[in-house]
């Protein structure tokens, strides 16, 4: 272990010891040698450029995260320049292996970057519930609703019958909907599947409706307000 710090140790000493390169016409400032990409090595930088830009889209991967996504190519080549300059100090250009070594650790940083991100992201389905819980209590003025009433007057883009059925299923997994039986007029309409509308303030939910709700939000109280009296 000691003689594998020491071999890499020395390398870098020597490189911070290096006299730096001075501007021959100011003396003042640095002339910092510059490194060229090998042709392949532009290649595989260009592959990896339009990788991450398309990764980046609404619905990619990098879709909440393209601050860091963006500097992502030019901290790929920086990487690639010390380990060139690590390897030969006199070395003129960036090799395709190095170049693809960069990428390689870049790869690595996005997908931890990501991994950080998607755990404090709210899940999609329970946003949308949350959305549908809203439009119930601000909008809704009846007791009892039903999912033609839904998909009629609810929210536009959630009155897709696959997205509504989804949105259901989570209002009535955490006490906000609550299935009724037999028969009930519903907007002027005999309906047989309807449910209750349960308002903040109501009790009609439950102690584990409340806990299933909070550890499905980082911030429950400002995205799913509950008014357990």
């Amino acid at each position: 272990m000691r003689l594998a710090r020491f071999c890499l140790t020395v390398p870098i000493k020597e490189l911070l010891n290096l006299e730096l390169r001075i501007h021959p016409e100011t003396r003042a400032d640095l002339d910092p040698r510059q490194l060229k990409l090998s042709e392949h090595a532009r290649s595989k930088l260009e592959e990896f450029y339009d990788r991450v830009e398309h990764a980046s889209n609404i619905g990619e991967a990098f879709e909440y995260m393209t601050g860091f996504a963006a500097k992502a190519p030019e901290m790929a080549v920086r990487i690639a320049g010390v380990q060139t300059l690590y390897a030969d100090e006199h070395a003129t250009e960036i090799t395709e292996e190095l170049m693809s070594n960069g990428i390689a650790m870049m790869d690595w940083y996005l997908s931890e970057t990501r991994r950080i991100s998607d755990t404090g992201r709210p899940n999609d389905e329970l946003c949308a519930a949350e959305e549908l819980r809203l439009w119930l209590v601000n909008r809704w003025t009846e007791e009892f609703i039903d999912k033609r009433t839904m998909m009629k007057n609810g929210p536009g883009h959630l009155r897709d019958g696959n997205t509504l059925s989804i949105c259901i299923i989570k209002l009535v997994e955490h006490g906000w909907l609550v299935c009724g039986t037999g028969r009930q007029i519903v907007n002027g309409v005999n309906s047989m599947t309807f449910w209750r509308v349960v308002c903040p303030g109501s009790g009609g939910m439950n102690a584990a409706g409340i806990a299933r709700v909070r550890a499905c939000f980082e911030n429950a109280e400002e995205l799913l307000p509950i008014g357990h009296g």
